[in-house]
């Protein structure tokens, strides 16, 4: 420890006397290359002694990255020792730095094992025995509707306890029909097709997003996953020059909590009948589209013109505010932050269920609150690599955690500590933040 010239000093010392010394110029178990530091260069000049580039295999199979030290697995961690670099050749230390890091990525880059490879897929014969089950099906939409129940009956009371845990209720149960209705729109809540398009509505209803709406607009969003301007969900993130009121209005809601992106999430991408229109040429789609958004906003309003609106706020109110503040670090998990491609103007494919796992982030949740309220929904990168794999089974092929896999806590605590105008529009790889 000591100032940045005494470091230097002993370091150079150390050299004079044969001695090795060793530079972490950037992380150790970082998934990809950060930008590295000049002291390596520097001290390689002053002493006119070539660097020796080292690659480290094994790390984060032995321990993952957010994992703690009691999770230490058995394991061989490999030193790679690259061919020297010359210091001596009167390239700056800048020079010799990107030399250095360019020689490793290379290395990284031809094959060579890297941090949290991706794990073999399942036998075939296993992934086609998770099947979707019609008494599941008809198990997670009964709790779903008891817990709604449940939550509007503490909520009409006078007690403002009662009332504050059925809002509670409420929002928790809402987060579950999100749950539901993912899992509908992929038809792997039932085995029956007309059941998963019923309850589809049903869930719709109580997420707030039109039951069709979704279906097709998710089906794109698992088509295009990874390249970010071309999916429905994400292309709105695409990097770009912010004007000062969007950042301040951005970084103001994400700061107070307030659910900015839950909620434009659902009035851009599945109530924006203009922008759908543009998206779904078909015009039975269209129409699909159209009727779907007029009759769930009817629905709405007559609601809400049945109850009055001083009921509706007692009822809803708090537990819509709730939902979509704790969706808000729900949604945003999944794909924000991440690095991704862009098509632009290019003819490009899609990538493979397999391929999406590394543009997708996976929560660690109590195993209780994962299976029964979230469906597995949080095991995000595990249901892109098996889409058709009912979410209440995705347990069953959880053999190691998929890449870019954090502790809930730690993704609220990383994601509400930055910026959202950072959070949202950078990534990783631009910040050096991996959560």
């Amino acid at each position: 420890a000591g100032t940045t010239a005494s470091i230097m000093t002993g370091c150079q010392q150390a050299l004079q006397k044969n001695r090795c010394v060793l530079i972490y110029p950037e992380g150790t178990r970082s998934e990809k290359l950060l930008p590295f530091r000049r002291g390596a260069a520097v001290l390689g000049q002053q002493t006119g002694l070539p660097l020796h580039p080292v690659v480290i295999h094994g790390a984060a199979d032995i321990l993952p990255r957010m994992q703690p030290l009691w999770k230490v697995r058995p394991g061989t961690i490999t030193l790679q020792f690259l061919p020297t670099i010359p210091t001596d050749d009167g390239s700056d230390s800048e020079t010799i730095t990107s030399q250095l890091r360019s020689t490793i990525e290379a290395e990284l880059e031809t094959g060579a094992e890297i941090n949290n490879q991706p794990a073999q897929p399942p036998p075939t014969d296993v992934i086609d025995a998770l099947q979707p089950s019609d008494p599941a099906g008809i198990f997670y939409t009964l709790l779903a509707s008891g817990l709604t129940a449940g939550g509007i009956a503490l909520s009409i009371q006078e007690s403002w306890l009662a009332w504050a845990c059925g809002q509670l209720l409420l929002a928790i149960t809402m987060i579950q029909w999100w749950a539901i209705l993912h899992e509908a729109g992929h038809k792997t809540l039932f085995r029956s097709r007309g059941m998963n398009r019923w309850v589809a509505h049903l869930a719709g209803f109580w997420s707030l997003i039109p039951g069709d709406c979704w279906r097709l607009v998710h089906a794109r969003h698992h088509y295009w996953t990874g390249w970010q301007d071309r999916d429905m969900t994400t292309e709105t993130l695409v990097p770009r020059q912010l004007k000062g009121y969007e950042r301040l209005v951005i970084n103001s809601c994400w700061l107070l909590w307030i659910p900015m992106f839950a909620t434009l999430y659902r009035l851009n991408n599945y109530w924006n009948y203009p922008r759908l229109r543009k998206q779904f040429a078909d015009s039975a789609d269209q129409r699909l589209l159209r009727n779907n958004i007029v009759i769930y906003g009817i629905s709405y309003i007559a609601i809400a013109v049945a109850l009055g609106p001083m009921l509706t706020l007692k009822l809803l109110g708090a537990a819509i505010f709730i939902t979509l503040a704790l969706q808000d670090l729900l949604v945003l998990s999944q794909h924000t932050h991440i690095p991704m491609e862009l098509a632009e103007e290019r003819e490009i494919r899609p990538f493979t269920p397999a391929q999406q796992e590394v543009f997708t982030r996976s929560l660690q949740f109590p195993a209780w609150f994962s299976r029964l309220i979230l469906l597995n929904l949080d095991a995000h990168g595990l249901h892109h690599m098996y889409p058709r794999v009912p979410g209440y089974r995705l347990h069953a092929l959880q053999e190691r955690d998929t890449l870019n896999t954090v502790p809930w806590w730690a993704w609220v605590i990383g994601a509400r500590s930055t910026p959202g105008t950072v959070l949202l529009f950078q990534n990783r790889d631009q910040t050096g933040f991996y959560y």
